[in-house]
């Protein structure tokens, strides 16, 4: 292995935890890529990169974030700052991904929102528990 810090070497760590007892990791590989047995091995062991598209397929497949491979968990949070709001029309799409984000954790079993603000946050203008 070329180094065995980095990303691609630990996200086959994270596969070979989810490969079943049945399998074996390079038949896997080879299935999920196209690829020859050879070329598999080559990209287990880190002498070949992995492309986004190929790091991508596996890690549907074995349903792993690639979150996971920043050191984040699923009790991590990511944090995004939205551009300022200067018309009516930054307000509206303001509105709008907020309501998109507030969707997509209400789809969570468990989830809580901690809303952190300098001035009064906007949704108490809504009258809106």
């Amino acid at each position: 292995m070329k180094n065995p810090n980095t990303f691609q070497h630990k996200f086959f760590e994270l596969v070979k935890e989810r490969v079943q007892d049945h399998e074996m990791l390079v038949d896997v590989i080879t299935d999920l890529l196209h690829c020859s047995r050879d070329s598999a091995y080559r990209r287990i062991r880190g002498t070949t990169e992995l492309s986004i598209n190929d790091m991508v397929v596996i890690a549907r497949h074995f349903n792993i974030p690639l979150n996971h491979l920043l050191g984040q968990t699923n009790q991590s949070v990511v944090f995004q700052r939205g551009n300022f709001i200067r018309c009516i029309e930054d307000f509206r799409v303001y509105l709008e991904t907020s309501l998109s984000q507030l969707k997509n954790i209400g789809n969570y079993k468990a989830h809580q929102l901690i809303y952190q603000a300098k001035d009064v946050p906007i949704y108490y203008q809504f009258r809106y528990p």
